[in-house]
């Protein structure tokens, strides 16, 4: 038997729960008239004291969306960025 092999007997239970099932996929809106002209969102308002500002970046990969018109503020007293997993914090950054 090699160091590889597991030990004989039943399976062990994987502590592991499922994933619970993906969110429905929203609707998506219809296409603007032909005449319509674009929605330009209004600039964040700033604080005084912001030591970084971020206003509408975004970030594509190819054809993946990595992060999507992202506007924040941090001002002195902001100690860290979170996030699950995948969710663009450093992409961001």
């Amino acid at each position: 038997m090699s160091d590889l092999t597991p030990p004989p007997g039943p399976p062990i239970a994987s502590a592991v729960s499922p994933l619970p099932p993906p969110p429905s996929a929203a609707p998506m809106p219809p296409p603007p008239a032909p005449d319509a002209q674009p929605v330009i969102p209004a600039p964040m308002a700033v604080p005084d004291d912001a030591l970084v500002v971020v206003d509408r970046v975004s970030k594509w990969f190819g054809d993946l969306v990595a992060v999507s018109d992202v506007s924040f503020a941090v001002s002195p007293g902001v100690t860290a960025l979170l996030g699950p997993n995948g969710a663009g914090k450093s992409t961001m950054l």
